[in-house]
């Protein structure tokens, strides 16, 4: 969401607000809480800060093949004998998608994830969406699925290509190659694009968001 920034009495003009990966996220996106994984993206940046300059992958360090899959707030998750086990379940699905086991539709809610793709490519906001060290997953204890979760999607960038269309999947992580040969999700992706590509689309969504982006603008100007 977006907000005036008010300090003393001056106002610094419109920043973005953004929430957590905690339970306050989830509740206000109405789910029940449950934990929030992701891939460990440490080593990544160890080694890169190490090797500023290296090219390729010598070491294997810079895919999802190789990373743990960690929890957010791990310290309350493991006080919680509930939420243990949701995480382990969450890494279980994750695991096995990514090693091969599970299709998309075993360990992802599978609309959602089409929609998340789609709307990250509409948006040009491909930075949470296209760099697995980004994406974040919410797991949903009723339906015992992980759903996507957005952030950082640096959105505005121009789009001179559509994700998952016109690349040859080897030139993708492991985790976008396994996304993306999955012929369901793959068909659900394509349905997405081509819905939300729509101009009806667009305009029922400008006209929507039209009060609240007045609001933004207003204050933005106010500010300068």
């Amino acid at each position: 969401m977006f907000v005036e920034l008010e300090v003393n009495g001056k106002s610094y003009g419109t920043y973005a607000f953004e929430e957590h990966f905690d339970k306050i996220l989830v509740e206000n996106l109405h789910r029940r809480e449950g934990p929030i994984v992701k891939f460990d993206e440490s080593a990544l940046w160890a080694e890169r800060e190490r090797h500023p300059f290296m090219e390729g992958d010598p070491t294997g360090l810079q895919t999802s093949a190789t990373a743990p899959i960690i929890a957010f707030r791990d310290g309350k998750i493991l006080k919680d004998s509930m939420l243990t086990g949701e995480f382990l379940a969450a890494r279980t699905l994750l695991e096995g998608f990514r090693d091969g086991k599970y299709t998309a539709d075993k360990v992802f809610d599978t609309t959602r994830m089409a929609k998340y793709f789609a709307l990250s490519e509409l948006l040009g906001g491909r930075h949470s969406s296209g760099r697995w060290h980004n994406l974040r997953f919410y797991y949903n204890p009723i339906t015992a699925k992980l759903e996507p979760i957005a952030s950082e999607g640096d959105a505005g960038k121009e789009i001179t290509d559509v994700f998952g269309i016109g690349s040859h999947p080897k030139d993708l992580d492991l985790f976008y190659q396994r996304l993306f040969d999955d012929s369901l999700f793959y068909r659900c992706y394509l349905h997405q694009l081509e819905r939300v590509s729509k101009r009806s689309y667009l305009d029922k969504l400008l006209a929507k968001k039209k009060p609240e982006l007045e609001k933004l603008q207003k204050n933005w100007l106010l500010s300068l």
